[in-house]
């Protein structure tokens, strides 16, 4: 005789929350209960060190306007981060950023004397509900250009530490920030170019070589006499450290080098309340208000 359907076990995990009900055939008694257990361990680890790109755009102002725009492919999700690194003329900068239902706080920014200039901030609470545009809002009619990008995974409150430097020659470096707080984290690295020639640009190796270009915008319509370039580089990591990147130019240029580091999500391992039978339903409950609910569609389990 085949096995009719009705004999597998019926899983459903219900999103946004930490339930998780299973009515199995009450012959596979054993197999159900290590099963359940399986699930309790899935569940644990779901919400660790899961940092994860999302997508990301670039800009350019190329006739000195007084906003920059770049625009996602989608709109930003809810509880996800946005990212910008936006490269400026050394007497210019950025005013305030809005769009991708976040809320826009600057990181940091600096100069180089009079050549390169760059800043980068993060947008948090977002909503799910705002514009794929990301308008940059700059002080004064300039040339510039941007990188944004979505993460997703990232703490609400995710700002960790933060560095920057600035100097004249082909290896720019962002700085080093003081030791970060947890061990999940994004790092991410901006930098920001004032070439001398239309053909300077940051790339690889980096030091360290687990981070990876991200993206990048050049405005470099109207060289030699404004130009901006922006590059964004990140690195997802699993242990506590001094964050840091450098990278290669091609030749010597004015840089300015930025770093941030993002907490990703962490999940404490639940403590158990309670593990016993009720009526026909098994039951595991933890003090984060969890729950997990097995139930037995033949009756009670003992």
């Amino acid at each position: 005789m085949g096995k009719d359907e009705n004999d597998k076990p019926k899983n459903t995990v219900h999103p946004g929350s930490e339930t998780i009900v299973v009515n199995p055939p009450a012959q596979h008694s054993l197999r159900f209960i290590v099963t359940v257990l399986g699930l309790v361990l899935v569940l644990l680890s779901h919400h660790a060190g899961a940092q994860t790109f999302v997508q990301s755009a670039t800009g350019t102002e190329t006739a000195a306007h007084p906003t920059l725009t770049a625009t996602l492919t989608n709109i930003p999700a809810s509880g996800d981060i946005l990212i910008a690194v936006i490269s400026t003329p050394y007497n210019q900068g950025v005013t305030s950023i809005s769009g991708g239902g976040a809320t826009w706080t600057e990181i940091t920014g600096l100069t180089n004397g009079t050549a390169a200039a760059g800043s980068m901030w993060y947008g948090t609470n977002v909503s799910g509900g705002g514009t794929a545009a990301i308008t940059i809002n700059l002080s004064a009619s300039c040339y510039a250009a941007a990188v944004v990008a979505e993460y997703g995974g990232l703490a609400a409150s995710p700002l960790d530490q933060m560095t920057n430097n600035s100097g004249t020659g082909s290896t720019p470096s962002t700085g080093t920030t003081k030791t970060t707080a947890q061990a999940n984290e994004l790092w991410v690295g901006g930098f920001c170019l004032h070439p001398g020639t239309g053909t300077a640009s940051v790339g690889s190796p980096y030091t360290p070589s687990a981070f990876a270009a991200v993206n990048s915008a050049s405005e470099d319509a109207s060289w030699p006499q404004n130009v901006e370039d922006a590059y964004m580089v990140a690195e997802k990591v699993t242990s506590t450290g001094a964050a840091t990147v450098s990278g290669t130019l091609n030749d010597s240029q004015s840089c300015v080098g930025m770093l941030a580091t993002f907490k990703a999500i962490t999940y404490a391992p639940p403590a158990m309340l309670q593990f016993g039978f009720v009526g026909s339903s098994l039951r595991l409950s933890w003090s984060q208000g969890g729950l997990l609910e097995a139930t037995n569609a033949t009756g009670p389990w003992i």
